[in-house]
């Protein structure tokens, strides 16, 4: 039976921040790709009037954009929350789509991000130790190659493949078991630089509502990598407190390459030595550190008496 699927779509998830849709939106269509490829925009549905407002915005700004192969808007009539709008939201998408390209609304890409990942995920499609495809990088000073690999997954402007996708696990609290029973802690948090477990406890908590955090220990315990480029191909605009987990941080800021970048098949194994550059990067921001005192603090509910100190 032939596979009726369309070869591969750019999928964006919006809710109610009209000015940074705009500018994701404009810095795509600035890739000379973006004409034969079509734009699925879901918008997830309001928590309240106020939030009304800002989405009907968000509505007209898709409906008013030109320039993809074709646009179809996705309305949420209830507010499905992050983690249910994007993973639902990949998956009927790859119902119909071989490949997917996903962006949020506060990533702003290169004009040569869309030449970068049709042409990853064309030349790792056949891979299946290959989970992903990512087209952001932190500032690391170190010099790297055009490209490498890191087990695990990760979220600022990626893509993936149906197959790969169906790895997706929403259990958080097995996945956290199996982790610690493999001893796997430490390189799971990239050698203590970052505290991803921290993030998986917050998310059986309920203290956050991360599907990334999800996705990346879903391909970090079966073991497969994510493709990252040597310079970042995006950049989060975002980091402005506009939505959640979007605080202002120096460990994340960086600037697009515009200009093409260029990649050919490499093995297929991750880079120790670029793993302990992003382990470093992160340690010398201390935000294993900071994650560990947040999460401790918010044991005790001191992060309310601070945040209520912050506001007045």
């Amino acid at each position: 039976m032939l596979n009726s699927k369309e070869e591969i779509a750019i999928v964006c998830f919006a809710y109610k921040r009209p000015y940074h849709l705009k500018k994701c939106l404009a810095s795509i269509l600035k890739n000379k790709e973006s004409k034969g490829i079509p734009l699925i925009v879901y918008v997830d549905g309001p928590k309240n009037d106020l939030d009304q407002r800002e989405r009907a915005k968000v509505i007209d700004l898709v409906k008013e954009t030109k320039g993809f192969k074709k646009i179809k808007l996705k309305e949420r009539k209830t507010n499905f929350g992050l983690y249910l709008s994007l993973t639902k939201g990949i998956s009927e998408t790859l119902e119909h789509y071989k490949k997917v390209i996903i962006i949020e609304d506060d990533i702003s890409v290169s004009p040569f991000f869309l030449n970068y990942m049709i042409e990853a995920l064309s030349l790792y499609e056949g891979d299946k130790d290959v989970a992903s495809i990512h087209g952001y990088l932190p500032p690391i000073k170190e010099k790297l190659p055009n490209s490498f690999f890191l087990r695990g997954a990760d979220c600022w402007g990626w893509g993936t493949w149906d197959d790969r996708w169906q790895w997706f696990r929403s259990d958080a609290a097995n996945m956290k078991d199996e982790i610690k029973k493999l001893n796997l802690s430490k390189k799971f948090n990239l050698e203590n630089g970052f505290d991803y477990l921290g993030m998986l406890d917050d998310k059986i908590a309920g203290n956050n509502n991360s599907w990334a955090i999800c996705w990346h220990a879903s391909c970090f315990l079966k073991n497969k990598l994510t493709l990252h480029p040597g310079k970042s191909m995006v950049k989060n605009i975002g980091l402005d407190n506009s939505g959640e987990n979007c605080k202002p941080s120096e460990s994340f800021e960086s600037n697009t390459f515009n200009e093409k970048l260029n990649i050919k098949k490499i093995n297929i194994c991750e880079d120790k030595n670029i793993r302990k550059y992003f382990s470093n990067h992160f340690k010398s921001n201390n935000l294993f550190l900071k994650s560990k005192l947040m999460r401790l603090l918010r044991l005790f509910h001191i992060d309310r008496f601070i945040n209520y100190l912050v506001r007045n």
